[in-house]
């Protein structure tokens, strides 16, 4: 029952987890940025969502490749495993 809930917000959180993705202070904190990438494949995985994720696909995929270079080995891995899933 959750997903429905979530669904109707899912072209609004997108762009809000990819904020946090780009923003200087998200890219100092690992735990931050782990989760904002964990929420973005989620957001794949909900029915109605699967419209709105194929057009905001390549915004997704350009917000991220910065993360590519991340000092932590953790936050590459999570941004390799999100663009895939995208």
């Amino acid at each position: 029952m959750v997903e429905f809930q979530i669904s109707p917000y899912i072209a609004i959180l997108i762009p809000k987890f990819l904020e946090i993705c780009k923003s200087p202070w998200g890219k100092g904190s690992v735990p931050c940025l782990l989760l904002s990438l964990q929420c973005l494949i989620a957001a794949t995985h909900f029915p109605p969502g699967k419209g709105i994720c194929k057009s905001k696909k390549m915004k997704v995929l350009a917000g991220i490749v910065a993360l590519a270079d991340h000092p932590s080995t953790i936050i590459r891995h999570a941004a390799v495993d999100t663009a895939n899933t995208w």
